[in-house]
């Protein structure tokens, strides 16, 4: 996988953030033939401002008649769209970020790795996900090394000035790469630069010399340890220092096994492999053969497989057996990667919580753990798009799962029975995982699961906020109709602005906000406008809830989806359409009303 700079604009109007996810056709590209599916590309608008990243799906080389040269034709899939998302002045603080604009009138740039987590970092900044950092550029030896020349070529000293190309001849091959290596050298504080023209200039700062001082000592000290290992290797048995012919040992608690068969699934594919090249214990197919010495082959396995992923869940950190395989390999100093799935990277405990471990619930990081597979397997991978949906689909089943509400009292209470609820409709059950529910929706609508709401369409944004302002009015209308009469509470309607407005029902602490949204349907492009309603936390709340189904039954509509839960807020959203958001107002009100005359 390589890193790219592309600074290829669309229009302006066309960088919104609700076409994220969205396939997306650039033409026009320089024709560097070592672009490919499932590269990483970092977009440049016109004004050297970042404005997204995204995967490399398609590259087609063409003739462009316009330029009459060849061109290439890029699609990409682009998770992060925004306009101005890195504004082109935090670009041009950084030395070797701005070089790549001035240095270069190409619009396809390959990055080197302190470049990629430079644009990372600045990413980050803006609170939004950004690409994996590259592995190597975590593990500074290499330049560590290279600052340890230096040294040596300075005698220990802060005011000699070194010529950095010279120095590092057999490290650096033009200027190019000399000057990546001192902007590395100064983004870690190590040397000054004299100038930006030229071959670079370099000046060691104290920092720089302890830092070499120090990388000297542990070379040492590390030097003395390999030849340690190397003497106990040779006492090692033989059946263990066999090569075998495992390339992948999943280490996992059976309990995980469609999480573990979803992953399974994706490194498949993605990865060619075979299934006698994949351990995994308690999966048909990729168990241990029968009669096999079971405990004497797991041993030979975990430690002789060439990649090792140990699967972290709740349920895997309480299981032995996955603790002492972890334990083993730890243990052997090889190759350890361990992803999180079903709960948040806290969960992780020493030593694993020194490892960089990934998500498998980020899509970021499921493609990182397929670059540093096909990296430690020495092998090539298949086109994103051959197990895109596969990565989909192990995402959703990695994702954290949200506790439960419990029912503080399961039989009828003296309420339900004042109230007379012994309709079906009344005992409808809540899903343990609302946002079940908002999966349901995307086979019809345009729903972004990863963003958890629904995605607006810029085209008839307009026509919705009329809409809405014709259902605004009525409800105000009708709240003040409300507010004549006698009540021992009061009701408020206050309209926020175009968008939003909140109804106030004092007495029972309800609270219900209102919000629009336009979506496409998926089958059609019909634009649909839909109603976002909040209740939050009152002693009312699960009779809202039931009044809303009953009246999806009455109307025979089953257009309510509670696409979000928080339970620490205490809070049901549902989707409606305008007339039928309408209807349940007019339902709400109808029921304090006859609730206050029953008193």
């Amino acid at each position: 996988m390589r890193y790219w700079l592309m600074r290829r604009s669309p229009y302006y109007p066309d960088i919104q953030p609700n076409l994220a996810g969205m396939p997306w056709d650039y033409d026009k590209i320089y024709a560097d033939h070592r672009l490919k599916a499932g590269d990483i590309l970092y977009l440049m608008a016109a004004y050297g401002e970042l404005y997204g990243w995204g995967y490399v799906t398609k590259s087609v080389a063409y003739r462009d008649s316009e330029d009459e040269k060849e061109a290439l034709r890029v699609t990409a899939v682009r998770p992060i769209v925004r306009q101005n998302l890195v504004p082109a002045e935090a670009i041009k603080r950084v030395p070797t970020l701005a070089r790549l604009i001035v240095n270069s009138d190409l619009n396809l740039i390959e990055l080197q790795p302190h470049q990629v987590n430079s644009f990372n970092r600045l990413i980050r900044s803006q609170g939004v996900e950004a690409p994996a950092d590259i592995e190597d550029y975590k593990n500074p030896d290499m330049h560590l090394s290279r600052l340890h020349k230096i040294y040596e070529a300075a005698n220990g000293s802060r005011t000699k000035l070194i010529e950095l190309m010279e120095v590092l001849k057999e490290d650096v091959s033009n200027e190019q790469e000399a000057w990546d290596e001192a902007d590395y050298m100064k983004d870690e504080g190590w040397v000054e630069t004299l100038s930006d023209d030229g071959p670079p200039l370099v000046r060691l700062t104290h920092k720089g010399l302890k830092a070499a001082e120090e990388y000297a000592f542990s070379s040492t000290e590390t030097k003395a340890q390999q030849e340690i290992q190397e003497k106990a290797v040779t006492l090692m048995p033989a059946n263990l220092s066999e090569e075998l012919p495992i390339d992948i040992f999943i280490s996992h608690s059976s309990q995980d096994a469609k999480i573990v068969k979803a992953l399974i699934a994706v490194l498949q594919k993605a990865l060619n492999l075979t299934a006698q090249q994949i351990r995994c214990t308690s999966i048909e197919g990729y168990k241990l053969d029968i009669g096999a010495d079971t405990n004497e082959q797991l041993r030979r396995e975990i430690y002789g497989a060439i990649v090792f992923i140990g699967l972290i869940t709740p349920i895997s950190l309480t299981s032995t057996y996955v603790l002492f395989e972890l334990g083993a390999r730890w243990g052997a100093g090889r190759t350890l990667l361990p992803v999180v799935a079903a709960a948040d990277t806290d969960i992780l405990k020493d030593p694993l919580k020194g490892k960089n471990a990934g998500c498998l619930f980020k899509e970021a990081d499921v493609h990182e753990l397929i670059r540093v597979l096909a990296q430690q397997l020495n092998r090539s991978t298949d086109r994103v798009a051959a197990y895109e949906n596969l990565i989909k689909r192990l995402i959703r089943t990695s994702k954290p799962k949200r506790e439960a509400k419990a029912k503080a009292d399961k039989g009828t209470t003296e309420q339900e029975r004042l109230d007379g609820d012994t309709d079906e409709t009344s005992t409808l059950p809540l899903n343990e995982d609302p946002f079940d529910d908002a999966a349901r929706l995307s086979a019809r609508l345009n729903y972004d699961q990863r963003r958890n709401s629904w995605r607006r369409s810029e085209r008839g944004v307009e026509s919705a906020r009329i809409e809405l302002d014709k259902l605004f009015t009525e409800l105000e209308r009708l709240v003040q109709g409300m507010s004549t009469k006698d009540y021992p509470f009061d009701i408020t309607f206050k309209r926020d602005d175009r968008e939003h407005c909140t109804l106030l029902i004092g007495e029972y602490g309800l609270s219900v906000n209102w919000s629009y949204g336009t979506i496409r349907m998926a089958d059609s492009i019909e634009e649909t406008s839909l109603v976002l309603m909040t209740f939050k936390k009152g002693n009312m709340l699960d009779r809202q809830v039931k009044i809303i189904r009953r009246i999806e039954y009455d109307l025979d509509m089953n257009e309510s989806f509670q696409v979000g839960w928080r339970e620490r807020a205490y809070k049901r959203r549902f989707l409606h359409t305008p007339d039928f958001a309408k209807e349940v107002i007019k339902e709400l009100l109808r029921f304090f009303d006859e609730r206050t005359h029953r008193k």
